[in-house]
Parts: C-alpha cells; structure tokens; sequence
C-alpha cells in the first residue's frame, strides 16, 4: 500500500491565500523592477525576485507536503500606476506576509516552513536595505 499525506485540519482556503500571496509578491516585485527608471532599484528588485520565485517554490512543496492538499485557487492582483513608493512598499508587504506565514507555520507546527519564512522576511529586509543605496 502507497504512503499516504496525512491530512491536516487546515481549510483549503488558507493554502490558497497563502499560495496567492506567494504567486503575488514576486509578481509585484517584478512590476517594479521593469518600472523604475533607477538603475539601483532595477538592479535590487531583480535580485530579490530571483530569491523569492525560489522560495515560492520551496515554500509551496512543503505546504502541499504538510497539509496533504494542492492548492485550487489563485487570487492575483492587478499592477498599475506605478510610483517609486511602490518600491518601498512592497519590501515591507514581503516583510507583513512572512511574519504571518511564521505564525500560521508555528501555530500548525511545520518547523521547515517557518524557517523558509524567516528567509522569506530576509528578503524583504534585504530589499529594504539595497532600496536605500543609490
């Protein structure tokens, strides 16, 4: 008889959010990055959503692997109106969404997923740094 994932209590729908958030961030981090016309902020978002895309992955198997179920829904946004600010803002909404996957992931007891998280909140502090030179 094949291994079975044993399934958790979760709901679905957090794997879905959580999922869509990591599918949105990397996206948003790419909108600034063919947006801005500083060579700097180009170069440090490239870096960065180059981490996260690895991290997604990353972070995704594991929950999959976790929770016994694949994710059904994606929730994206839509980018437009792009200013410098939106620079700024998206290193700390990487920074918001990590902290939350660091408690969902300690709450639910997945140790592995909590330390992807802390490097997931790394890079939103490393592109909060790199976003400061010029």
């Amino acid at each position: 008889m094949a291994y079975q994932i044993p399934k958790s209590t979760v709901s679905t729908p957090e794997l879905d959010y959580y999922a869509s958030m990591l599918f949105q961030l990397p996206v948003k981090v790419q909108f600034c990055h063919h947006s801005t016309t500083s060579h700097a902020v180009h170069i440090a978002m490239d870096r960065i959503y180059e981490e996260l895309n690895e991290l997604k992955d990353s972070i995704i198997e594991k929950l999959i692997g976790c929770m016994g179920y694949r994710y059904k829904n994606l929730n994206m946004i839509t980018l437009s109106n792009y200013s410098e600010a939106m620079n700024m803002q998206v290193a700390q909404e990487i920074c918001q969404f990590a902290k939350k996957l660091m408690l969902w992931a300690d709450k639910n007891e997945y140790p592995d997923i909590n330390n992807l998280a802390q490097e997931y909140y790394g890079q939103g502090n490393q592109l909060s740094y790199l976003l400061t030179l010029k």
